[in-house]
């Protein structure tokens, strides 16, 4: 398996991201900066929150194309911190913590923005209640490919590095952000509360895998045992990323009715679609799991 310097591996990588977004920050960003080492990622982390929150004012003050191009220079931005970090070799917990922050602000701002803009012709709760479903929609997605990612990693390509280990402990991630607030380290016990409460939030799908009752691959050949059955269901969960829907948010900018659209699509067939591969990747785990006990030697005698 080989992907481009910097990229994830292409059974995570959402597809607008590895065709679209990453190619653009490679050549726009990464390259540029990768001598320029006083611009950290968290650097570029923090800009492309910047440009997000430029974008969710821009639809609030009447500018939907204004706001359309600087939330993909937002969507560029947030892929090039990453990408950065890999080619330097510097990804860290931290920085990982914050891009999910960030990616938390980014579509809020946008969605709030819309609601706003559109509340304008349309009085009446509903702008405001249709934002809200598409966010609980979009956030309800992220949860679940970024916790099949994580585990897909772990098991299948633990030689990927995305910053820490590719499961989070909330409680530990809790914890350091308790330990940084006691120092008084304001900034990083935000980033890293956060963190914990998304990590929280992905504990459904990650059960099993996290408490120890499902079983690590050990060995090469049980990692692509876990690849052979998890990769199906990986790849159609990358339709649910965070990138594919930042892009559907910028492409609303395009037309008067674009957020009612776009809305209606995270709320409606991503929707769908997240029920289909959440019942796929349940299956693909059960015949994993029964694969590879049957692979692994019974404990002998005591």
């Amino acid at each position: 398996m080989s992907e481009p310097a910097g990229y994830k591996p292409d059974d995570v990588e959402e597809p607008i991201d590895r065709w679209i977004h990453r190619p653009l920050a490679d050549r726009l960003v990464v390259q540029p900066l990768l001598p320029m080492t006083f611009i950290s990622p968290n650097h570029v982390t923090l800009a492309s929150g910047a440009l997000s929150l430029a974008a969710g004012l821009g639809w609030a003050t009447g500018q939907p194309r204004l706001a359309a191009v600087l939330l993909f220079g937002s969507i560029v931005l947030d892929c090039a911190d990453g990408q950065l970090a890999r080619r330097r070799g510097t990804a860290s917990r931290f920085g990982r913590m914050l891009d999910g922050a960030i990616d938390g602000v980014a579509p809020t701002a946008v969605l709030l923005g819309m609601a706003f803009h559109l509340s304008r012709d349309v009085h009446g709760p509903l702008p405001w209640l249709a934002a809200a479903a598409a966010g609980v929609s979009l956030g309800w997605h992220a949860v679940r490919y970024d916790a099949h990612k994580s585990v897909y990693l772990g098991a299948a390509r633990p030689d990927v590095r995305l910053g820490g280990a590719p499961v989070q402990d909330a409680s530990e991630l809790a914890a350091e952000a308790r330990a940084c607030f006691a120092k008084r380290q304001w900034w990083r016990a935000l980033v890293l509360a956060i963190g914990a409460s998304w990590t929280k939030r992905q504990r459904r799908w990650l059960r099993g895998w996290r408490d120890g009752a499902y079983a690590w691959p050990q060995s090469p050949e049980e990692r692509s045992l876990a690849a052979e059955h998890l990769r199906g269901p990986m790849r159609a969960t990358r339709w649910l990323g965070f990138g594919l829907h930042m892009f559907l948010l910028c492409a609303a900018g395009l037309h008067p009715q674009g957020p009612w659209w776009v809305w209606g699509v995270i709320v409606g067939p991503l929707n769908l679609w997240a029920l289909v591969t959440g019942r796929a990747w349940q299956r693909a785990e059960a015949t994993y799991l029964s694969a590879l006990r049957q692979r692994r030697p019974p404990p002998g005698p005591r």
